[in-house]
């Protein structure tokens, strides 16, 4: 018996013995749910063309993961997806996993999972990968920063390589599938657990993400990148919706990688005024180049020494 199969036919035993909490029945003691697992797939989706992502990116983790380029050499992903390391390379922009001609392959230099994850509770499901080269394409993903609640219904996109079903392989062409956004209120209702500062979920009746989809992105119409796939309850395509790392709550943990972290950092790093972390994150670590101010102050000081001794010299030479 597949896990899945085994963790749906658990499910429904204990479901009949504790009766009608499903909290119960999912939730780890201090934990993840026992039955969820990490996304993996798309079901009922489309392939997507190519150039249409450019910023789209996948790697072999600890299953096949997602993401998103935010900038040259600044990857965002899933923070379950580096529990056993960062990958070696991660190809961005293919749409296919059988031809290696498309896409390009860049090495990884670092892997940066948020200061205050938790790989068991999936709690801040958030990571960056700093690449060792700079990726010129012609649009890199822009991440939503809005604090205000998209509307229940709203269309979004699901990306992934992940199985388009429960049994199935990996598709080989990447799929998208369109699904609708949940409120915060209906999610916590469906969900008991559901956090909404840190957790985002969507649901569509014909269309799903599971084995392989892990730590890709969630789009709007224009392709801004809303949320991260995190995690599901039960099995792929359930009664539940699937979930997704809210990413406007870690807008600021993301700016201070992208300025302390980047081979070249965007132009608005330079006026950036200390550490903005969200989302746990610790603010201490931006800015870890240093503060803006010192060369400033260590002007000040070098020339305020050279006017004392120019001073003293005039002493000397008027006495």
């Amino acid at each position: 018996m597949s896990k899945v199969a085994f963790v749906a036919v658990l499910t429904g035993l204990l479901a009949s013995s504790v009766g009608a909490d499903p909290d119960m029945v999912r939730w780890g003691e201090g934990g993840l749910p026992e039955d969820a697992e990490l996304d993996n797939f798309i079901i009922g989706g489309t392939d997507v063309v190519p150039g249409e992502l450019p910023f789209y990116g996948h790697f072999q983790g600890v299953t096949m993961c997602g993401g998103a380029l935010i900038h040259e050499d600044i990857f965002v992903t899933a923070a379950h997806c580096l529990e056993d390391g960062f990958p070696s390379t991660i190809r961005i922009g293919a749409t296919t996993t059988v031809s290696a001609n498309e896409g390009i392959e860049v090495p990884v230099c670092a892997g940066i999972i948020h200061p205050n994850n938790n790989m068991k509770s999936m709690e801040n499901d958030i990571a960056i990968l700093k690449l060792c080269d700079q990726v010129k394409i012609n649009s890199y993903a822009e991440y939503d920063t809005s604090t205000a609640e998209p509307p229940t219904g709203q269309d979004f996109w699901i990306v992934g390589f992940g199985r388009t079903s429960v049994n199935g392989n990996l598709s080989p062409f990447l799929k998208k599938a369109k699904v609708d956004y949940l409120n915060s209120a209906v999610c916590a209702g469906r969900y008991t657990k559901y956090d909404a500062l840190e957790n985002m979920c969507v649901d569509g009746a014909t269309t799903a993400i599971c084995y392989g989809d892990s730590g890709g992105p969630l789009l709007d119409v224009n392709n801004k990148v809303f949320g991260f796939a995190s995690f599901i309850i039960d099995t792929c395509g359930s009664e539940y919706p699937d979930f997704f790392t809210r990413v406007s709550t870690y807008a600021g943990w993301l700016r201070e990688m992208t300025c302390t972290q980047a081979i070249n950092p965007p132009m608005e790093c330079a006026v950036a005024s200390g550490g903005t972390g969200n989302g746990g994150g610790n603010p201490s670590q931006g800015n870890e180049g240093g503060d803006p101010a010192a060369p400033a102050d260590a002007l000040t000081e070098c020339l305020n020494v050279l006017v004392g001794l120019i001073q003293s010299l005039a002493t000397i030479l008027g006495g």
